[in-house]
């Protein structure tokens, strides 16, 4: 079969390698064997008492229900979400980390006491304050041009720790994939991230006739856009483009911008750099702008007006008295 562009160019492996900075070693259900999966975070609305009904709906009897329901009531806003991924780039599970976090130590997501949570929220006045007024995940506008609006970042940041110093070290190694089964202590709030994810829908062409459900979503990260484009236009590169792309984009890792198509069940699928290609509602597929174009868009133009103007040749100082040519024979005086 033949490949689409989107699969020819497919930059996943690039955002695979950002995902392995955030890499977390869990435990498996038995505690014995390590389970490793990447740990994001998503922004997305939701109710504060919804997400903690449905954490803990095993633990809740009516009283905690009714005592929640006057602590925690409040508007639709933004709630931090920990997402983990496997290894397989497959959204996995999610807690609101108002009420969870990473415990490194024992490798698992370690949950608040629903009794504990109750009694420091009793003390709050404002619990219905939207601390992130926007969120920076969705909705995007698939007519965007040339790039998205809006998105998210690669970011996690263990709570009470300033961001980078829990990041784990990338391991060079091809991750080995683990059978090995994590289980949690709560139930996930998925769904928080799907409902989400939903409202970007889009139908991807494939092989001209095979038409597929995906999920359009962006990331930032900081990466080499050389590299990018190396990869995008592998095979359309001559010595000599390759020579002007060094030139314009050089080796600096910078923030780019991703696309990132995923499956109906939240798999990772294929990526592009949107300083590269768009998706076209159209067509349903990825267009890829064409080389040159890229390389032209990224060429600076000279300001000839800025140059420096040559240095004016500074004029020979005139003798203050005629020169006299002398010439003395040896032992005589002149």
């Amino acid at each position: 079969m033949k490949q689409t562009e989107i699969q020819k160019r497919n930059l996943i492996a690039t955002l695979e390698d950002c995902l392995k900075e955030h890499q977390v070693d869990l435990k498996d259900s038995k505690g014995t064997d390590v389970v490793p999966m990447y740990l994001i975070e998503v922004n997305a609305k939701s109710w504060l008492l919804k997400d903690f009904l449905d954490t803990y709906k095993s633990e809740i009897n009516d009283f905690k229900r009714k005592l929640a329901d006057k602590i925690l009531r409040g508007d639709n806003v933004t709630q931090k979400y920990g997402v983990l991924l496997n290894t397989n780039l497959k959204y996995s599970f999610a807690f609101n980390r108002d009420f969870a976090d990473l415990d490194k130590n024992r490798g698992k997501i370690e949950f608040k006491d629903a009794e504990e949570y109750l009694l420091e929220k009793s003390a709050n006045e404002d619990l219905s304050q939207d601390v992130e007024a926007d969120d920076n995940t969705f909705p995007v506008d698939l007519d965007f041009d040339p790039g998205f609006r809006g998105g998210t970042g690669i970011v996690y940041s263990i709570t009470g720790k300033r961001s980078g110093q829990n990041k784990p070290k990338t391991k060079k190694k091809t991750q080995k994939k683990s059978t090995a089964v994590v289980s949690f202590d709560k139930a996930s709030l998925l769904n928080r991230v799907d409902k989400l994810y939903s409202k970007n829908k889009v139908k991807l062409n494939l092989s001209g006739s095979k038409i597929k459900s995906m999920i359009l979503i962006e990331v930032k990260y900081k990466t080499s856009k050389l590299d990018d484009f190396m990869k995008t236009y592998e095979g359309d590169v001559d010595e000599f483009k390759e020579k002007i792309a060094r030139k314009m984009l050089g080796d600096k890792k910078i923030v780019n911008t991703y696309g990132i198509l995923l499956t109906p069940s939240l798999q990772m699928k294929y990526a592009f750099n949107t300083a590269f290609a768009k998706y076209d509602k159209e067509s349903e597929s990825i267009v890829y702008t064409p080389v040159e174009e890229v390389l032209l868009g990224e060429t600076k133009q000279v300001d000839l007006s800025k140059e420096k103007p040559k240095p004016r040749p500074r004029p020979r100082p005139r003798p203050q008295s005629p020169t006299v040519f002398r010439y003395s024979l040896q032992g005589k005086k002149q």
